[in-house]
């Protein structure tokens, strides 16, 4: 007779009864437990789903369950490839080489002429040759304009030396426009019809003598009157001010002069609102439209400009300016549509300040009071171009 295989892990008082294992007056767990991530039929390539259970005999870690092998599905013989034959195919992959090799090709060539464009435009050396913070009114800098005319733009303002029309305080330099019938003398009646203002009389007007800039009259069929008080200043420098829509803060207003370009930017030279490139095949005397204009005599204007000495067709910008800070109100010069915003006067009427001063109840509510009527100017800085000591062609 044989007897049984014994469980060699089995306790001494152990018996075996259908493949299980029971402890007399206690209890252990079989030492041989199935893997709860196998079957028990096994197979190729699989392992006896079995595990010996060392840590409940005394093992101080368990022994790791064998894990299935890898097996890959990958076809390893031959297999048709049909679209490797297929001249379609073949068409289109060509057709997305060409695209992109042109969309590349694009790229570059942009880059290319961003780089020669931008280049005469660089960052140059600057050096700071002025700087006013109007802490005081440096009048040997600062001239005021005193006209009636416009200065060109025909608006309805008369400029003066007037303290409450330019003043400085802690907050700046201010221009502030006043009616006449506030500031001055002459009524309303009188701005209406038969009075004359002559700024000769008293040697104050800054245009030419006997001109329209230094004397006015008001006429009851033109409708010309004497209109709001303003100050005009100039000087050669940049400007910082607040006007307009941006009344609510103070902004950068600057302009950078190249013998090359000239542009005008707000806050940040990202922010150009206009840039001009100087070229000497196309001046500014063409560019501009006046070759071939006449004069009010009928006869062609001659170039002013025709004699510069400028290599780069900037004339007249070859020249020193003054910069001009002003208050205007008003004009015909275009700047105004007719029929837009409700403007109450036309600009090619001979009664356009009439129609302007009789709307003044419109208007003048939205002026404000005090400084918000007008312009304040908090710094005015200058750099010339080139290096500190060094001089270079405007």
């Amino acid at each position: 007779m044989s007897t049984p295989p014994q469980n060699p892990f089995a306790s001494p008082a152990t018996s075996q009864r259908g493949g299980r294992s029971r402890e007399q007056g206690s209890s252990s767990s079989t030492p041989w437990q199935r893997s709860p991530r196998h079957s028990g039929d096994g197979g190729p390539g699989t392992y006896t789903p079995y595990t010996y259970n060392s840590v409940a005999h005394g093992a101080a870690t368990p022994v790791p369950a064998p894990k299935r092998k890898f097996k890959s599905y990958r076809l390893r013989e031959d297999y048709p490839k049909p679209w490797l034959e297929d001249k379609d195919m073949k068409k289109t992959r060509w057709n997305n080489i060409i695209i992109g090799t042109l969309v590349l090709l694009g790229f570059a060539g942009a880059g290319v002429v961003a780089f020669f464009m931008s280049k005469p435009y660089v960052q140059k050396n600057y050096c700071l040759v002025y700087e006013d913070n109007f802490e005081t009114l440096d009048k040997s800098v600062w001239t005021h304009e005193v006209q009636l005319d416009g200065f060109g733009n025909h608006a309805f303002d008369w400029t003066t030396t007037d303290e409450r029309n330019s003043y400085v305080d802690g907050a700046g330099l201010h221009i502030v426009p006043t009616l006449t019938t506030e500031t001055t003398p002459i009524t309303a009646d009188e701005l209406y019809a038969n009075y004359t203002l002559s700024l000769d009389a008293d040697k104050s007007c800054t245009g030419a003598f006997n001109s329209s800039a230094c004397v006015l009259r008001s006429d009851p069929d033109k409708g010309l009157f004497i209109p709001p008080t303003d100050a005009y200043w100039k000087t050669t420098m940049a400007k910082k001010l607040r006007r307009g829509t941006y009344a609510d803060g103070f902004h950068t207003y600057g302009i950078q002069w190249t013998p090359d370009y000239i542009y005008f930017y707000i806050d940040s030279k990202i922010h150009q609102i206009l840039f001009v490139g100087f070229k000497k095949s196309d001046d500014l005397y063409e560019k501009g439209g006046f070759a071939g204009q006449k004069s009010e005599n009928d006869t062609l204007l001659d170039n002013p400009w025709s004699g510069s000495n400028s290599t780069t067709g900037n004339a007249p910008f070859d020249q020193a300016f003054y910069l001009i800070l002003n208050v205007a109100v008003g004009g015909t010069n275009g700047f105004f549509l007719d029929s837009v915003g409700d403007k109450p006067w036309v600009n090619g009427a001979t009664n356009a300040r009439w129609s302007f001063w009789d709307a003044r109840d419109k208007w003048l509510p939205t002026w404000g009071e005090g400084d918000e009527r007008g312009m304040t100017v908090r710094s005015v800085k200058m750099w010339q171009l080139g290096a500190c000591g060094s001089k270079q062609e405007l």
